[in-house]
């Protein structure tokens, strides 16, 4: 997603309008006082006429029809208007707000003060950025719908009052000012439409093992990763000057010395005493700590040395670690004389690919929000279960029934399927249940986690790591290639100086 940039938008001058306002209506008072009650019966129906109009405008303003019937972008047979274009832009906001929480803050956005009043960048505001991303989100949701309807694909019946299960209990006024229901509806499904087609695309890549393997080859180092242990040792080129806390630093022999003490430790538990000994001798006891206290805090120290190194070319470690004769169990010591540093790194396993068995899974989400207690939720799951087993029985028939009733978003448009699914990924019910060791294909069940009721389907499907990491790169290849040919197919225009139309979103 793109990322346009404008200036700040600016206060300059409003005082002294401000000044001029007032001094023209003390003028007009006098004016008032002179002429007598004929000025005085016009000023009231003058008043009486902007008072109208300032009604008549918040009026327009909320209702939404003005931005309802301004084109933002469109394509040959699909439009976003305005309403729709803040949908998604307020659905960006959203997703920061939700994503980043307290820590909003530290990329300089304030949720109470208008976007369109705060800088993104230098020349750039918060509302302007998250504009221009939807814009390129909405592009692609045009281009995809219009490249879905020359391969016959739309949604179904049951995908479309899913859709509309899903916005029930969703305020549209969220989205912006102005923007109705039905105007929530239509920009959910352009964009559903847009993720189902994309879906299949995705879904229909296949490769060879040969392909496969050439990639992995050609890609060799994008597929390697090795364990280390690394601390760095700060020294000062005045150490006996005192920091704020009246402690004094280390220098450059003292930190070197104790970077060899460190370096001559060649096996993994040796490195790990040797820090933990150093953590223990430099740590300032705290008032009713106990020993085991200390224990804890200096095993979490050790374990945030350990990192998972890939590799990176010219970068000085990696080269070391990713060098032919390299062993498990040594070390190396780099100085950064700028940044006045001592690193000692141990190698304690050896670059290799990622084997660790990922699972494709499907389930349907069925939510309390949505039945309204625990109870007609389960009952909606083990309803869902009998059905499927009453049909087909079949992946496709399990597809069909997710499209048509999971709550889960971020897989119902895909027939409720999640690829390559590693252990420890998702939450402990359902990841007990995908890496249970007597699982196999076609298996189902309900299971509990705090997000509802799943009923879940194993695919049988499972992939190395290495191997999911290369057939999602080769698959992102082929995405785009095909991206850029519906691209050239498919004309969107966009009415960039539009805009300024939709309100400015505050918290």
């Amino acid at each position: 997603m793109g990322k346009g940039k404008r200036t700040r938008l600016q206060n300059a001058g409003k005082k002294e309008e401000l000044l001029r306002r007032q001094q023209e209506e003390q003028q007009r008072r006098v004016r008032r006082r002179k002429i007598g009650i004929g000025v005085g019966a016009a000023a009231v129906i003058l008043c009486g006429s902007l008072i109208g109009k300032a009604v008549y405008d918040h009026q327009r303003l909320y209702s939404g029809d003005d931005l309802r019937a301004t084109i933002m972008a469109e394509s040959e047979n699909y439009q976003v208007t305005g309403t729709m274009m803040s949908v998604y832009v307020n659905s960006m906001y959203q997703n920061y707000v939700s994503q980043y929480g307290d820590y909003l803050y530290l990329l300089g956005l304030d949720t109470g003060t208008s976007l369109k009043e705060q800088a993104y960048s230098d020349d750039q505001t918060w509302f302007e950025y998250l504009t221009q991303a939807a814009e390129n989100n909405a592009q692609q949701y045009l281009i995809l719908a219009e490249s879905a309807a020359d391969a016959g694909v739309s949604l179904t019946e049951g995908e479309i009052a899913n859709l509309d299960a899903s916005l029930e209990k969703i305020d549209p006024s969220s989205y912006g000012i102005g923007v109705n229901r039905e105007d929530l509806r239509e920009a959910m499904m352009l964009q559903s439409l847009a993720e189902k087609y994309q879906n299949i695309l995705d879904n229909g890549y296949t490769y060879s093992e040969d392909e496969i393997q050439k990639y992995y080859e050609e890609n060799l180092y994008d597929f390697l990763s090795c364990d280390t242990y690394s601390y760095t040792f700060v020294y000062e080129t005045d150490p006996e000057e005192e920091s704020e806390d009246g402690e004094t630093g280390m220098t450059r022999e003292q930190a070197q010395k104790l970077a060899s003490e460190l370096a001559s430790c060649e096996e993994e538990e040796a490195f790990c005493q040797w820090l933990r000994a150093y953590f223990e001798a430099s740590h300032e006891p705290e008032e009713d700590e106990t020993e085991e206290d200390l224990a804890s805090q200096v095993e979490t120290q050790v374990e945030a040395c350990r990192q998972t190194l890939t590799y990176t070319e010219g970068d000085d470690i990696a080269e070391w670690a990713y060098a032919d004769g390299a062993k498990a169990g040594q070390t190396y010591v780099l100085e950064d004389a700028e940044k006045q540093t001592f690193t000692v790194t141990l190698l304690a396993s050896l670059p290799a690919r990622d084997e660790s068995v990922t699972v494709d899974i499907r389930h349907i989400l069925l939510t309390t929000d949505r039945y309204g207690s625990e109870e007609a939720a389960k009952e909606k799951a083990e309803e869902l279960l009998q059905e499927w087993k009453d049909g087909d029985a079949t992946e496709d028939s399990f597809a069909e029934l997710a499209g048509s009733w999971s709550a889960d978003s971020g897989s119902s448009l895909n027939g409720g399927l999640y690829r390559y699914v590693v252990e420890g990924q998702m939450v402990e019910a359902f990841n007990d249940w995908c890496f249970d060791s007597t699982r196999k294909a076609g298996d189902t069940g309900i299971i509990q986690t705090d997000y509802g009721f799943h009923v879940m389907y194993y695919t049988g499907t499972e992939t190395p790591g290495w191997k999911a990491q290369a057939e999602s790169s080769l698959t992102e290849q082929s995405y785009d290639a095909d991206y850029e040919a519906m691209s050239s197919a498919h004309t969107v225009t966009v009415y960039a100086d539009r805009y300024d139309q939709i309100p400015s979103i505050t918290g």
